[in-house]
């Protein structure tokens, strides 16, 4: 599965400590039995290859290694190598729903530009005796966004892969994929039928509420077909996790366009804060359910 790791010339490319030499083993570590081993393989992944959110380099070639490892159900701890793998793709922008739609035009000043261009001035941010010139410090913030726009696009050649692990029997692997759907606006179109028949059928309440909140982030012509689906969540038979989920959903989708039964149920969602917050930890956004509650009080003006 990893044999493709040693095609790739690592020693040429770096990451944020210097030669990318370190990065396949650190890779195969991701498949260790030892829990202490895979822990550090996936912290020292992350820092080298998106530290402090910049990506460098070498990390969009770790992208699809770390995907296939989260598709194998023999890998242990998928969800781990998963939240690795998102953080080198998107860096600090996964599950940062302010940066929605993303990547829209970020990559414009960047879209003719090719890193291997650029590969002799990264060479001597590491060179302790060549000082960095004017222009080739001027060059570095076009690199970072370089860099950023490598990863992101490693990841969406395999944003399909979402719908399938959103499916997963790994409740942490499936939310984690159906939260990280609205950063792939390829694949919007395609996820509508997919979130409704998880709202519809899915049992776990907390991942239909994590597809009603990825729902509600997508960015799609027509709304109608997921808005009547994501309406059936407001029923007062359903838990309210799913009420309020679903309510949060709509009011990003509609806007003031809502009905008065999404208004109320955001207002009453107080007098239940102490069962969703009890719940609502399962559910992977870095935002908690009330802080979406909060804004989507705001979409509607209050």
């Amino acid at each position: 599965m990893l044999d493709g790791l040693d095609f790739i010339n690592w020693t040429h490319y770096y990451h944020a400590y210097g030669s990318a030499a370190d990065i396949p083993s650190l890779i195969r570590a991701l498949t260790s039995p030892d829990n202490e081993v895979r822990g550090r393989a996936c912290y020292d992944l992350m820092n080298n290859l998106a530290h402090q959110g910049t990506r460098w380099e070498a990390s969009h070639f770790a992208v699809p290694f770390l995907c296939e490892l989260v598709k194998d159900t023999s890998t242990p701890d998928r969800s781990s190598v998963m939240t690795c793998m998102f953080r080198i793709a998107l860096g600090d922008n996964w599950l940062d729903d302010s940066t929605l739609p993303y990547p829209s035009r970020r990559f414009d000043p960047v879209q003719s530009m090719v890193a291997a261009e650029y590969h002799h001035i990264t060479a001597t941010m590491f060179d302790t005796e060549d000082e960095q010139s004017g222009d080739n410090a001027a060059i570095l913030d076009k690199l970072a966004l370089i860099w950023e726009r490598d990863a992101y696009t490693a990841m969406s050649k395999y944003a399909q892969e979402l719908l399938t692990l959103g499916m997963d029997d790994d409740p942490a692997v499936a939310r984690y994929a159906l939260s990280s759907i609205p950063w792939f606006t390829d694949i919007h179109r395609d996820a509508v039928p997919f979130l409704i028949r998880l709202l519809s059928t899915h049992p776990s309440p907390e991942t239909r509420a994590t597809a009603a909140l990825a729902a509600g982030l997508l960015h799609v012509p027509d709304h109608d077909l997921i808005e009547s689906i994501v309406q059936n969540t407001l029923d007062s038979a359903q838990p309210h996790l799913i009420q309020l989920a679903g309510a949060i959903a709509l009011a990003f989708l509609k806007g003031t366009d809502v009905d008065s039964r999404v208004l109320d149920i955001l207002v009453d969602a107080e007098n239940w804060r102490e069962e969703i917050n009890a719940v609502g930890d399962s559910i992977p956004y870095p935002r908690a359910l009330m802080g979406f509650r909060s804004t989507a009080l705001s979409h509607l003006g209050f």
